[in-house]
């Protein structure tokens, strides 16, 4: 299938990404690190797209990636009531992991880990959470209805986003699973290839 151009961004980092918290599809504000990477991806995006008539700009729902998307617009001179947000977009759900720590995650179900090491792809988190092949599913529904056309600005999540530069680039699950998932980046996807641009201090 032939995607779009996608410039893609990671929100910017949480008060959870710092403490090694999950968060799934809980809330977490960014950090006055996170609000940084969000405005230098923003200064990226307005040197090297000096318009935006032509691009449709989607976000996930969550507050992290309001807040990113919020400062981007600001950066770059993109009007805010513009922008379509997804629930497709939305982070993994981590189930009971949700608000716990690495740490606390181990010591309070040390069984949901064995699991997880058996088969890490399939692995659904106890408690509502989403495998990787749930979160593939929302993520090629995604795809197939961008059309081809117009391309796409998109503030997601780390998986999510992974999963999607993976569908894209037509990875196998383990190199899906290799991919980094750094903030304060733009991974910009076209034409089946990824190329990672950096945001402006």
């Amino acid at each position: 299938m032939t995607h779009p151009e996608i410039y893609l961004v990671r929100h910017g980092e949480t008060e959870w990404n710092r403490a090694l918290r999950y968060q799934g599809q809980w809330e977490s504000d960014l950090t006055d690190q996170g609000q940084n990477q969000a405005r230098a991806v923003g200064r990226r995006l307005a040197q090297d797209l000096p318009t935006f008539d032509s691009f449709t700009f989607q976000c996930s729902p969550l507050g992290r990636c309001r807040q990113t998307a919020g400062l981007i617009c600001e950066m770059a001179d993109i009007d805010p009531a513009t922008i379509i947000f997804d629930d497709r977009l939305m982070e993994i759900h981590c189930g009971r992991w949700q608000g716990f720590t690495r740490d606390e995650v181990a010591e309070r179900f040390p069984e949901d880990l064995v699991e997880r090491r058996r088969d890490p792809w399939n692995f659904e988190i106890p408690g509502g959470g989403e495998s990787r092949p749930m979160l593939q599913a929302r993520a090629r529904d995604w795809l197939a209805n961008l059309g081809t056309n117009q391309p796409i600005l998109t503030v997601s999540h780390g998986m999510i986003g992974r999963i999607i530069r993976g569908l894209y680039c037509d990875l196998s699950p383990d190199d899906m699973e290799a991919l980094e998932t750094r903030q304060g980046v733009i991974w910009h996807l076209k034409d089946g290839k990824e190329t990672r641009l950096e945001g402006l201090a």
